[in-house]
């Protein structure tokens, strides 16, 4: 009898530890199938991120170009610029590389646009216009180089930069 009831325990026992192996292994199949899905998902907004950081790259290369053969205002590249490096966290870098650009944005930050603009008295227009036409006519010959510059410009890219 005491036999008899040991080999059951021994059985119940292998039995219980059979199917908690098998419960596991589906656990560590599911596990490794979901890890899986969130590494493709990752690589995907990844590509995706690469590709709309591109897309900024070749939006400097437009304003360049469009400042060089003067169908853009200097003003308006400037700042359009600036803010795609800062899309591209890139500013820190290419202030120090292309410091006229960034004088230029930073000191026209201030300056009012459209419907402000357009609020101003004439006089008040022809001011802002001035000190605008000033602005650029100071930093004409650096910013000329720099938009020669970023007419090919190409992003960098930092593989593996987080490992």
């Amino acid at each position: 009898m005491l036999t008899t009831t040991i080999l059951i325990g021994f059985i119940l026992a292998t039995s219980i530890i059979v199917v908690l192996a098998i419960y596991a292994l589906k656990l560590t199949k599911q596990v490794k199938q979901v890890e899986t899905e969130q590494a493709v998902k990752l690589q995907d907004i990844e590509q995706r991120a690469e590709a709309a950081m591109d897309e900024v790259a070749l939006g400097i290369t437009v304003l360049a170009r469009a400042c060089l053969q003067d169908e853009l205002s200097t003003t308006e590249a400037c700042l359009r610029i600036c803010h795609s490096m800062d899309q591209l966290q890139l500013s820190s870098l290419y202030r120090s590389i292309h410091p006229a650009i960034y004088e230029v944005s930073d000191r026209a930050q201030s300056f009012p646009i459209l419907a402000d603009y357009k609020a101003l008295t004439p006089k008040e227009q022809f001011k802002l216009d001035r000190q605008r036409d000033e602005l650029e006519q100071e930093y004409e010959e650096a910013v000329k180089r720099t938009m020669g510059a970023l007419s090919t410009f190409e992003r960098p890219k930092f593989e593996d930069a987080a490992a």
